[in-house]
């Protein structure tokens, strides 16, 4: 996924307008706040945005899975939501280092990985997540627990993605919902709230303490995003944009989750226990 302008035009869109919602007092879902990443320089910033944009990184991140229709039936299914505007059905940020790492960790032959096809945009995430794109997470969840009825099942999604999950976890039966082993979620929107009628400590949700998507915590005035909006060709240089170069940290802060994969895979791994 390259760094874009409709990109972080789109990011900023998202911050400006996140829907900050009650969270359930009664569940205890885990947050995890990675104490490396306590504060993003932008030389890190930078490095970031370069590795996405890079033909050489593109080329070496598998942007889709369909592990469900092409494969034989393994122990374990993940089925994963990419966030709003990656490429492919499991994008780039989140998924792929998670799925090398749960692949290393359980073999190939056991685990099956599927992503969720649907749109994707800016506008699906200020509905609360892509309508259609819930439907196919359900819809996809369920046909793995007909083909596959032994299979333990894993749920997962990054930024709008984990939107995704939440609605289509409403959705699902107490049987199929039964066969769920875990679920793993990072910038999530709807931190802190249940999915669907999973236990909670089935459940990890992944947050830095700086990304303003699953925190709720903005901290920035209007004026701040108004200057994002208009002063990106200041991300080329210049002592206006360092004025404002935390609002940019902020919003590239939801781009890091790969670095949470190890975590995120000891958590499955664990979860799903011997296959």
């Amino acid at each position: 996924m390259k760094i874009t302008l409709p990109l972080l035009l789109s990011l900023s869109t998202l911050v400006l307008a996140h829907p900050l919602a009650e969270t359930d007092s009664e569940t205890t879902t885990k947050i995890e706040t990675p104490a490396s990443v306590p504060e993003i320089n932008t030389e890190h910033l930078a490095n970031t945005a370069d590795f996405f944009s890079s033909d050489a990184a593109a080329a070496a991140v598998i942007t889709t899975e369909n592990g469900l229709s092409t494969d034989a039936c393994k122990p374990v299914i993940m089925i994963f939501a990419r966030g709003t505007n990656e490429d492919g059905n499991v994008g780039t940020i989140a998924g792929p280092p998670l799925f090398t790492d749960l692949r290393a960790a359980l073999t190939t032959a056991k685990i099956s990985v599927q992503g969720v096809a649907y749109s994707a945009n800016v506008f699906g995430y200020l509905a609360g997540g892509d309508t259609e794109g819930s439907k196919t997470l359900a819809s996809l969840t369920n046909q793995a627990s007909t083909k596959c009825p032994s299979a333990k099942l894993v749920l997962g999604g990054y930024s709008q993605g984990a939107q995704l999950v939440h609605n289509a976890a409403k959705t699902l039966s107490a049987a199929v919902s039964a066969k769920i082993a875990a679920v793993i979620v990072f910038g999530d929107p709807d931190n802190g709230q249940a999915v669907g009628s999973v236990p909670s400590s089935k459940v990890l949700s992944i947050c830095h303490a700086q990304d303003i998507i699953c925190t709720k915590r903005g901290g920035f005035t209007t004026r701040e995003f108004w200057v994002f909006s208009f002063s990106i060709p200041a991300l080329l240089g210049g002592a206006a944009w360092r004025g404002e170069k935390k609002l940019l940290t902020a919003v590239l802060i939801d781009l890091t989750y790969g670095i949470d994969a190890a975590t995120a895979s000891a958590f499955i791994v664990k979860a799903v226990g011997s296959v």
